[in-house]
């Protein structure tokens, strides 16, 4: 067994693109003309969609069947929504001409960086559900393309906002104002571009600075997840560094309990009986490592899940065995001397695990496969981890493009509490380059939430989500490997933003395997590579951007980090 600790510099490019990270706020400002920079430092607009319930049934695409408004509070004091309304207007028309077309508040108090959603208008027939909205108005019917949204403060309905009549900004009573397409009266004289059906004008920099300018400040963001009081990020990095959550959505692969990823490899193949061997070296944080763990755990028949589905916050070793009693397999090797924790029995030939999540939103992992009926429809079988109780739900049809598909564990992507159901799709009878079709679908109902390309099924790995940017939310991963080097490619699906990172030793000469984990225990993904030559760790630390290495495992076996990347 070797065990060596090195630091080291590998061949690191980072290449980054998409949209401007621009922060925002929101004030009271003194009159003058709109041009002025008098920003906001209150709460702010940080998202608008007025697309909801107009798309054509026909139209893959995704939308929502409501429309909606996202606010924020920018500042770093606790703010009251109690006086305060949202004002719509037409492109060129007056800001709240008729009484539905303005929306009294309620009188609650966001925290430092916490956002607030707010549903617009009739419910439309086509599009999917909106996460939880805080606050619901069929008032303000927003136009999808070109309109103008405004926070005031006791400003009088019907007093300015047409073409004749502008409002004069900054105005004391006017705390924040979007204008987008063609609408006019926009802060800096600048709209936001026309939206659509399936797009939404999103402010940048996780809606915390505000140049005055909409334009400049708002980026279009197509199938955009808003995001309500569940979610919190303070601004200007005032706010606690992210802590992994304990249970289900804990620390991946730490089996310490420290919130570190630890280095674990085992013994590999997928078929058979030989009892498989676990490897685990402790990650404290320290030149060395810290607590060694060797045993002997499911065979290599068993399909590797080492999840935490006992709710400690530390990962079990976990496996399942098909057939046509396919049961789980769970064991907690921190206890003295590793044996059976449980074993639950759950599913029948042919059904597959790797669909696991917290489903139910109490923290722990619930118990699930997968089953493809003859007709490729993919039905997900629950069993809730609190009650025991099982529950199904339909969610992909496998029709068009869409002959396969590939499960990830459920990801959180709506900041809702509980994980959707996710897969990637993709047509298995190609072999053309083809983006991987990734969907999200809600865990009671099934209606998609989400869907999204990204990447290419053909040349790249894809991980199962997980958060690289810090904002408390799954992104998508997808690694090219076919070059002398790994390029990382990491969609942030909030912000609409992506980055390219190369790092490690391609395919072409000799090859890093891509491995995930969070290594410094910050609470974020680190991208990472396991190199079997020297059995060797490599990861760039998100906390400071230097590169760690941690040798550990023996020749033959596979990284335990590895599993989840397709």
């Amino acid at each position: 067994m070797n065990r060596k600790s090195m630091l080291g510099v590998l061949f690191i490019l980072a290449i980054f693109t998409g949209a401007i990270f621009i922060n925002f706020t929101s004030a009271e400002m003194a009159a003058k003309d709109e041009s002025s920079t008098d920003v906001s430092t209150t709460v702010v607009i940080s998202a608008v969609y007025g697309g909801g319930g107009s798309m054509s049934a026909a139209t893959p695409t995704p939308s929502y069947t409501k429309d909606f408004v996202e606010l924020k509070n920018i500042s770093t004091s606790p703010q009251s929504l109690s006086g305060l309304s949202l004002y719509y207007g037409s492109a060129t028309g007056q800001f709240a001409s008729t009484a539905t077309n303005a929306f009294a508040l309620p009188a609650v108090t966001l925290q430092p960086g916490q956002f607030y959603l707010v549903e617009l208008g009739p419910v439309g027939t086509v599009g999917g559900t909106l996460p939880a909205p805080d606050a619901s108005t069929t008032n303000l019917t927003v136009s999808a393309t070109s309109g103008k949204i405004a926070l005031v403060n006791g400003l009088p309905q019907n007093t300015c906002g047409a073409t004749a009549t502008p409002c004069a900004l900054p105005d004391a009573q006017i705390i924040d104002e979007v204008s987008y397409g063609t609408a006019n009266n926009a802060e800096g004289n600048a709209p936001v571009a026309v939206l659509s059906n399936t797009t939404a004008a999103v402010r940048n920099g996780n809606g915390c600075t505000d140049t005055d300018n909409n334009a400049a400040d708002f980026t279009i963001v197509t199938s955009y997840v808003p995001r309500n009081t569940s979610t919190i990020a303070p601004c200007g990095g005032g706010g606690p560094t992210p802590t992994p959550t304990p249970g289900a959505r804990g620390t991946l692969f730490d089996f310490v309990g420290d919130n570190k990823t630890d280095f674990v490899t085992v013994t590999s193949g997928t078929t058979g009986t030989t009892p498989r061997q676990w490897n685990i070296l402790g990650n404290p944080g320290v030149v060395g490592g810290g607590t060694i763990l060797q045993f002997t755990f499911g065979v290599t028949g068993d399909i590797l899940l080492a999840r935490d589905f006992i709710g400690n916050a530390k990962t079990d070793a976990s496996v399942y065995r098909p057939g046509a009693q396919g049961t789980f397999f769970v064991t907690e090797p921190q206890r003295a001397g590793v044996s059976l924790d449980r074993a639950v029995r759950f599913g029948t030939t042919g059904d597959n695990p790797n669909g696991v999540g917290d489903y139910d939103g109490d923290g722990k992992l619930d118990y699930t496969v997968v089953r493809v009926d003859g007709s490729g429809v993919a039905t997900w079988f629950i069993m809730s981890s609190s009650t025991g109780t099982m529950r199904a739900v339909r969610f992909g049809v496998n029709t068009g493009t869409i002959t396969s598909f590939i499960l990830f564990n459920g990801s959180d992507f709506n900041a809702d509490g509980r994980d959707e159901l996710t897969f990637l799709g993709f047509n298995n009878t190609s072999t053309a380059t083809q983006p991987a079709q990734i969907f999200f679908g809600d865990s009671v109902s099934g209606a998609g939430v989400y869907q999204t390309t990204f990447g290419d099924f053909v040349t790249d790995f894809i991980f199962t989500p997980a958060d690289y940017t810090g904002d408390g939310r799954p992104d998508l991963v997808a690694v090219r490997t076919g070059g002398a080097t790994n390029t990382f490619f990491i969609f942030n699906p909030v912000t609409g933003t992506s980055t390219a990172t190369s790092f490690g030793i391609g395919s072409a000469t000799g090859g890093d395997r891509p491995i995930r984990g969070d290594y410094d225990g910050d609470g974020r993904q680190d991208i990472a590579v396991y190199r079997a030559s020297n059995t060797t760790f490599f990861f760039i630390r998100s906390t400071d951007g230097q590169v760690g290495g941690q040798q550990w495992g023996s020749a033959g076996q596979i990284p335990l980090a590895s599993i989840g990347t397709f």
